[in-house]
């Protein structure tokens, strides 16, 4: 499946099943949106991964986190 040209935001991106979920998403062709709590997670998941991804620290409880990474996502 292509997802070229599309944009994914992934939430508990620095987890195990986000960056599974993120490499699955890049190999398809998608541009990688990683939020996450865990700022220092962020980054090692960015490392790990290895690709141009956009890393947000952001809570999904809070409705103006959610609101800006949305903004983020879509605007990347």
């Amino acid at each position: 499946m292509s997802l070229a040209g599309k944009n994914a935001l992934i939430t508990g991106g620095a987890g195990i099943i986000g960056m599974a979920t993120a490499r699955r998403m890049l190999a398809d062709g998608a541009k990688v949106v990683l939020v996450d709590q865990d700022e220092a997670a962020l980054t090692r998941a960015a490392a790990e991964i290895g690709s141009d991804i956009l890393t947000i620290v952001a809570d999904v409880t809070r409705a103006n986190d959610v609101a800006s990474y949305a903004r983020e996502a879509r605007d990347r």
